[in-house]
This record gives structure tokens, sequence and C-alpha cells, in this order.
């Protein structure tokens, strides 16, 4: 059977591969594959998306995603959504 400290695992090195893959150095997301052309940002659904992962993450308790500072990535998440924010 596992553990709720291996789904947590498991769900942190899910959330570090799509930062990694997609998380581009301003903060915003970049498209996949061959679309993912140097300044091309993703669309709001899938940046939304990958918040909502961070969020998920946030409610694990702290021992068991040891490394991931919840509120920080939760603020960085918040400033990459406000760019999207168009009047």
């Amino acid at each position: 059977m596992t553990s709720p400290a291996e789904y947590a695992a498991r769900a942190l090195r899910a959330h570090a591969a799509m930062e990694r893959r997609f998380r581009r150095r301003d903060g915003l997301y970049r498209r996949p594959g061959w679309l993912g052309r140097l300044g091309v940002i993703e669309h709001l659904w899938p940046a939304a998306r990958a918040f909502m992962a961070t969020i998920d993450l946030s409610g694990v308790r702290a021992e068991l995603v040891s490394g991931l500072d919840a509120g920080q990535a939760l603020a960085r998440d918040l400033r990459g959504l406000e760019r999207y924010w168009d009047e």
C-alpha cells in the first residue's frame, strides 16, 4: 500500500519537473513542444492549472514536502497570473 509520504514525494517530483520544463525566467510558463518558441507564453488556462498544482502542494503537511516554500511558490505564481490581466 502506498503511504501519504510516497504520494507527497511523487507530487513534489511532478511539480518540480513541471517547473523545470515549462517555467520561464520571467515567471510565466512557456508553450510546450515546437510552439515553445522564444517569447511565446502559454495561454491562461494551462498557467492557471499549474497554479492549482502549487495550491494542491501547499495543502500537504510541510514535513512531507520539505524543500517547497509554499508561500513563496504561491506568491510567484500569483505574480505570473497578474500578467495575464487585460482590462
